[in-house]
């Protein structure tokens, strides 16, 4: 009778409950579009892609529970290099020309860096070293997330793991993110003024 009245209960709640999340007001809500009334260029929101990622990845590296979090970790420092270096070539392209960027590059980190490397020494005066520096953080990550998909999907859309060939021979792979941030917030200093 218990068990009967314990269901009954669950899925009544279960069935029953339905909570808006889009157009909705609780107080926890966040806008999307807001950037467009302040500025109706496409910087503000590139603001928001960019930075957003970093500071969630940021976030969850001070959790403090590296096994459970580290994808959604990966995968948004990984993001926000990729969304930072795009913008850079965005804001020094033409439109055209950025549209070919993407089509040639897609998430490839490598490339993005290696058609936006030049800018960041000629529009945003970093130094050869400056640039040395990020590209070692970039080889980093396509050594294990060439084209954004290991830190997404635990498998390949042919459904052979992302990861399995990447671990040494203890089945591991050891990522340091406390200097994963460290070099982040190096990059950020230097590229946050491209955004």
């Amino acid at each position: 009778r218990l068990h009967w009245c314990y269901n009954f209960i669950i899925k009544s709640l279960w069935t029953n409950m339905k909570n808006e999340i889009f157009d909705t007001y609780s107080g926890k809500e966040a806008i999307i579009g807001w950037d467009k009334k302040i500025d109706p260029t496409d910087q503000t929101r590139a603001f928001g892609y960019i930075y957003g990622f970093k500071t969630a990845a940021d976030e969850l590296v001070d959790e403090n529970m590296p096994d459970l979090l580290v994808f959604p970790i990966l995968f948004d420092y990984r993001q926000y290099l990729e969304l930072v270096l795009k913008n850079v070539y965005k804001r020094n392209n033409s439109n055209k020309d950025f549209q070919n960027f993407l089509k040639k590059h897609g998430h490839d980190l490598n490339g993005i860096f290696t058609d936006t490397s030049p800018f960041l020494m000629t529009k945003y005066n970093l130094t050869q070293n400056n640039v040395e520096d990020i590209y070692e953080v970039i080889k980093d990550f396509v050594k294990i997330d060439k084209d954004s998909f290991s830190f997404r999907y635990d498998y390949t859309k042919n459904n052979i793991s992302t990861l399995d060939s990447k671990l040494n021979g203890n089945g591991e792979l050891r990522i340091d993110l406390a200097a994963l941030k460290s070099n982040i917030n190096f990059i950020d200093n230097l590229l946050g003024k491209t955004y």
